[in-house]
């Protein structure tokens, strides 16, 4: 009997004002430090925009290795669905799913999202209309091949769906 198991988590995610006003800084820090520095040289200008352009590029490539907040375990068998958030556990029979819905990043990589595994969300919903709304990581290749083979099991394969991410360039 073969069994999936992963991580439910919570990526970190940032306000859309926070990343507005953070680009507009690094924007202006950017065009600060290549182009008017030497006509006009201002050392709290000059050291400030050094600090915003360190910590964009602790954004754009730092948090790939930070590892997303664990909240969670999704284990998938042949008979059931476990999911357990916290102190709560609970299991889904086969025969009480109505639908899997994945909706497919990738396998974990340092380039894409994270070293841990990429986001992708399962949406769980049974036939008592629960929604489960998770994100999970695929950590490698084997991780993605046991969860698809699981997912082409008779009983599970006519309730599953899957959608590829626009961000992502493989195929599930």
């Amino acid at each position: 009997m073969d069994r999936f198991s992963t991580e439910i988590v919570k990526t970190k995610t940032y306000s859309k004002t926070f990343r507005t006003v953070f680009s507009i800084y690094y924007a202006l820090a950017g065009f600060y430090s290549f182009f008017l520095i030497g006509h006009y040289l201002n050392l709290i200008l000059k050291y400030a925009s050094i600090v915003i352009l360190l910590y964009g590029v602790y954004y754009l490539i730092a948090q790939s290795f930070l590892k997303p907040k664990s909240i969670g375990i999704l284990e998938i068998a042949n008979d059931a669905i476990h999911v357990k958030l916290g102190d709560i556990t609970k299991i889904i029979p086969v025969n009480q799913l109505e639908a899997i819905v994945l909706k497919y990043s990738s396998f974990g990589s340092w380039s894409a999202h994270s070293i841990y595994g990429n986001k992708n969300f399962l949406q769980i919903i049974d036939k008592d209309d629960h929604t489960y709304d998770l994100e999970i990581l695929l950590k490698n290749r084997s991780s993605k091949n046991i969860f698809k083979r699981l997912m082409n099991v008779d009983e599970l394969s006519e309730k599953f769906h899957w959608s590829k991410m626009k961000q992502s360039n493989s195929e599930f």
